[in-house]
């Protein structure tokens, strides 16, 4: 038997199989023991004063530093990309206070529930620019939130219902069963409204602005095949057009919202004045340029204070078909 005919008759097949299935139950067993590990921080983080909560944050997010390292090698990847120009002694600075505010961003969403009345919310993180969020709201269209996992976003949620505003918020599950309902309970528990991110629920979103509700959209995550390719730190990248389409098809006011962490550990969610939404009839390409101008609106934020992005996840995971894919198709 000569080479070529063996490797015709051991198909690695098999193999692959079993990798793909070893794969995804490293998956859930990771999922699992993390779900675990967050749901004992959360019994913590419910007993702990403001000061050790923080101290808990900060070390969590040393710990994750360095017991993450093929997300450290992504978020500093990414950073290496984003900002040529930075020096590697900056590069690490910033990823640092990017774990940093991870941590913290953790054990400040786990502590939600401990505000028993939603004015401590308000002690916590302050409203800024909320006319523009006001004179939204009276056009009596519902308002898209536009936002990123940018500052402690969920905290922006948390603050936003506090202020007494109805906000429904997309969210996917997690591979873990509990986690899910853990963390969609801790929303709920802070006055935000969970919608689960899937597919075939617009209907769901459209009766909430039709209520003159907000529904919040974060747009900064790789799409894969289904987002649309958009300029993104001067690569494309592959983002969700769901906020575009809705405020294209709905005609509901578009406003940018960005929580900004200060150095005693306050915040503000920084409300930014209503975008203009691209309409020309071409529903392709008005999705393709507001979908483009919602990021830039993103990466301007991220330019301003790149430590406050979560630089950890893969944002330029998809690519681009290629020419030879194109014709294939």
């Amino acid at each position: 038997m000569d080479s070529t005919t063996y490797r015709k008759t051991t198909s690695l097949k098999p193999a692959g199989k079993i990798g793909r299935q070893w794969k995804h139950y490293k998956g859930m067993l990771v999922a699992r023991l993390g779900g675990f590990a967050l749901r004992g921080m959360a019994w913590l983080a419910h007993r702990l004063p403001s000061a050790l909560a923080n101290g808990l944050g900060k070390n969590l997010g040393r710990l994750l530093f360095y017991c993450t390292p093929h997300r450290r090698h992504i978020a500093l990847n990414n950073l290496s990309q984003a900002f040529p120009g930075k020096s590697k002694v900056e590069l690490f600075r910033i990823l640092h206070e990017c774990y940093n505010n991870l941590g913290l961003c953790i054990v400040e969403f786990l502590r939600l529930p401990a505000f028993k009345k939603y004015e401590k919310v308000a002690e916590v993180i302050a409203l800024e620019g909320e006319e523009h969020l006001r004179s939204a709201l009276a056009k009596g269209r519902g308002v898209i939130l536009l936002t990123a996992h940018f500052g402690n976003w969920e905290l922006v949620g948390a603050g936003l219902a506090a202020a007494g505003y109805t906000l429904n918020v997309l969210a996917r599950h997690q591979k873990d069963k509990a986690t899910t309902s853990l963390v969609d309970s801790i929303r709920e528990t802070a006055g935000m409204r969970v919608l689960p991110a899937r597919s075939g629920d617009a209907s769901r979103i459209l009766r909430c602005l039709r209520r003159g509700e907000i529904i919040g959209f974060l747009i900064d995550q790789n799409a894969a095949r289904e987002g649309i390719f958009v300029d993104f730190f001067g690569r494309l990248a592959s983002t969700h057009a769901g906020a575009a389409l809705f405020a294209i098809r709905t005609r509901a006011p578009v406003i940018p919202i960005f929580g900004i962490r200060h150095k005693d550990n306050t915040h503000t969610a920084l409300i930014l004045p209503e975008v203009e939404v691209i309409r020309t009839g071409n529903l392709k390409e008005d999705l393709r340029a507001n979908t483009a101008a919602f990021t830039r609106l993103v990466e301007q934020q991220i330019r301003a204070r790149p430590e406050m992005w979560f630089w950890l996840h893969d944002r330029w995971k998809s690519r681009p078909k290629t020419a030879k894919e194109i014709a294939r198709d």
